[in-house]
């Protein structure tokens, strides 16, 4: 606030400056014995004139300068970030079952990058909240989540410094399949399947179909916080291939 009401003050006085050498005084209201004014173009010629405005300009250019250039070069480089996923970053981790290739686990991958003109320092990506619906037509919702987390970037942070034009991946989601160590006599074993956002938050196994709603908070220094809310729908139902598990799993980015 001190800054703004300071430039206005100094492009007051250069605005006067320019009036007191420009316009003459016989032109205003002054009677006859007004003082002339300091610089007549047409006596002095017009570079005379422009050495003395250059003059003033000068030093409030300079201080102008000094004030601001912080504040403009934050303005003009800044970071500027980005994510993304897609159904084409669905991974999937196979396995050998007899004479087949079966997928043992699925993961989404979660691309993040710096389209700015500066670093992205101290950045960070959370996971702010997991809502849960049994369906498009649930009247009601829960949040799974008890309190947002960060997702493990580069080599296991939960924040680092993005160079400009830098693009890395981190896993926002997978999806597990584990048999148990052994049945009642008499018994198939029954695989567990695990649905994990990040690496480390499962969602509780009696939600294990439905629509969930993952918001991610991507933060860093000097920028603003954004917001963006990937919607996930599966039926709960395993299939052994990628191409097999679209038919019950998908996911997509909501409109902000």
């Amino acid at each position: 606030m001190k800054k703004t009401v300071l430039l206005y003050i100094l492009l007051a006085l250069l605005f006067g400056f320019f009036v007191g050498l420009s316009v003459p005084f016989s032109y205003s209201l002054c009677t006859k014995g007004c003082p002339t004014p300091l610089l007549q173009i047409c006596e002095h010629g017009f570079w005379d004139w422009t050495l003395r405005v250059l003059q003033v300009i000068g030093p409030i250019a300079a201080v102008i300068v000094a004030l601001f250039k912080e504040d403009w070069v934050a303005y003009w480089y800044k970071p500027s970030l980005h994510i993304e996923t897609s159904m084409d970053d669905l991974g999937e981790q196979l396995v050998r079952d007899g004479e087949n290739d079966v997928a043992s686990t699925y993961t989404a991958m979660l691309r993040y990058s710096n389209i700015g003109k500066a670093t992205a320092n101290n950045m960070s990506i959370f996971v702010e909240r997991v809502i849960y619906r049994q369906s498009s037509d649930s009247l009601t919702s829960e949040d799974l989540l008890g309190e947002p987390f960060a997702l493990l970037l580069d080599k296991g942070n939960d924040s680092i410094n993005l160079p400009r034009y830098g693009e890395k991946s981190v896993v926002w989601l997978s999806l597990q399949k584990v048999k148990t160590p052994s049945a009642p006599k008499g018994k198939p074993i029954v695989p567990s399947l695990y649905l994990f956002i990040g690496r480390s938050f499962q969602i509780p196994p009696k939600y294990s179909s439905g629509i969930f709603d993952v918001t991610f908070k991507v933060a860093c220094d000097n920028q603003k916080p954004q917001l963006r809310t990937v919607r996930l729908q599966w039926d709960g139902m395993w299939r052994s291939r990628k191409q097999e598990l679209f038919n019950g799993f998908a996911y997509k980015w909501l409109e902000n």
